[in-house]
């Protein structure tokens, strides 16, 4: 058997000489032996507790890294739901403004507020097929211009037909966005907070 040099007599073998004697709180130098066993065939030694942490250590880093990954994901996909209920309610104030613009009647008006509501609905049927072929990135990505295309052009608009159209544009994105943001925030989420980081989408909304 393999024995210490820091050690010697009584310090290294127990009172009945049958074997080496742990004790906690020795010295570094015998704590460090103790970390250390023959390695079989090799005739050198393997650090086993010293690899030991390290695995942990780099699991542990591995195991933050992943959680700020899921979280910063987890806040930009939210982002959907946020267009969502930021349109939904920005669209009441500007009302009175593109009726005067437009010269609008109520029927023309209430067209042009609603039409944003069949693109939602166009936009989440199309979402699940769509996304199971290019990716649920890749189709948020398309979600994302679908949302730029629709501001600018509302922005802009020459007439109240150009305003309808960009609208439903924008309820493209905010359709498939409502779908895939809460699908793809539950499939990147460990299962023991998935609900709490897919209610970031709903609290967006909000």
């Amino acid at each position: 058997m393999a024995r210490s040099p820091a050690l010697s007599g009584e310090d290294q073998w127990g009172d009945t000489g049958t074997g080496p004697v742990l004790e906690r709180g020795r010295k570094d130098d015998q704590l460090r032996w103790l970390a250390w066993k023959p390695s079989a065939g090799t005739g050198g030694t393997v650090p086993e507790r010293g690899r030991k942490d390290e695995l942990v250590r780099a699991e542990e880093e591995r195991m933050k890294k992943a959680a700020v990954y899921v979280i910063f994901v987890t806040f930009v996909a939210a982002i959907g739901g946020l267009i969502f209920g930021f349109d939904t309610a920005i669209v009441a104030g500007a009302t009175r403004y593109m009726k005067e613009q437009f010269n609008l009647n109520s029927l023309q008006e209430g067209w042009a507020v609603s039409v944003v509501l069949i693109g939602c609905m166009f936009g989440a049927g199309l979402a699940g097929p769509i996304s199971d072929r290019i990716g649920r990135r890749r189709f948020m990505l398309v979600s994302a211009i679908l949302f730029f295309a629709s501001a600018v052009g509302c922005a802009v608009p020459r007439n109240i037909t150009e305003f309808v159209i960009f609208r439903f544009i924008g309820g493209l994105g905010i359709g498939s966005a409502s779908i895939l943001s809460p699908l793809y925030i539950a499939e990147i989420s460990p299962a023991r907070v998935r609900g709490a980081l897919v209610s970031v989408n709903q609290m967006a909304i909000v």
